[in-house]
C-alpha cells in the first residue's frame, strides 16, 4: 500500500447536513442566501462534503442547486439529497433521479428504508423490490457521479 493509500485510509471525513437535514423544524428557515453563506463557511473550515439539501422538494432548493452551478468550493464537495427511485418506475424514467443528475453538485446522497415494517406499510411493496429500488439507483447514479452515498433512513 502507498503512502497515500495509507493516508486516505486512515482520514475521517466530515459529512454535513445542516442545510438539509438540520432545516427540518418549524421554527428554522435559511434562504438561499443563507445556505450560500453557510457554504462558504463551512468551505472555508475544511468540511468534506455539505450536503445542502434536496432538489426536487421545493423551487427555493432548485434556486440554490442553479446558483451553485456557478460556484466552485476551495475544498469542499457539494452533495445532492434525494430518493431512491419509486417502486414501479425505471431509474431512467425517475423524475426525481433526472433532477439530482441535472443538479450540478459533486455527488448525491439517496435515502431508502432499512425498515421492514415501513418498506411494506410505507412503501407499500416487498422487501426484494426494495432492495431492487436502491440498487438500481445506486448502480444508475454511479453513470453520473464519482461519489453516491446511501442513508439508510430508521436504520
Amino acid at each position: 500500500m502507498t503512502e497515500q493509500n495509507k493516508k486516505k485510509q486512515n482520514k475521517i471525513y466530515i459529512y454535513d447536513t445542516t442545510l438539509r437535514d438540520g432545516v427540518q423544524r418549524a421554527d428554522i428557515s435559511f434562504s438561499v442566501k443563507d445556505k450560500l453563506e453557510l457554504i462558504e463557511r463551512f468551505d472555508d473550515m475544511g468540511i468534506d462534503y455539505i450536503e445542502v439539501g434536496f432538489p426536487a422538494s421545493n423551487p427555493k432548493e432548485m434556486q440554490l442547486f442553479d446558483q451553485l452551478k456557478s460556484y466552485k468550493c476551495k475544498y469542499s464537495k457539494i452533495i445532492a439529497f434525494g430518493m431512491t427511485r419509486y417502486k414501479d418506475t425505471e431509474v431512467e424514467k425517475d423524475k426525481n433521479l433526472k433532477v439530482l443528475i441535472d443538479s450540478g453538485a459533486d455527488g448525491v446522497c439517496v435515502v431508502g428504508k432499512s425498515s421492514r415494517l415501513h418498506v411494506e406499510k410505507v412503501i407499500e411493496t416487498t422487501t426484494d423490490n426494495n432492495l431492487a429500488m436502491i440498487s438500481d439507483t445506486v448502480k444508475y447514479l454511479k453513470n453520473y457521479f464519482s461519489e453516491v452515498h446511501f442513508d439508510a433512513e430508521h436504520f
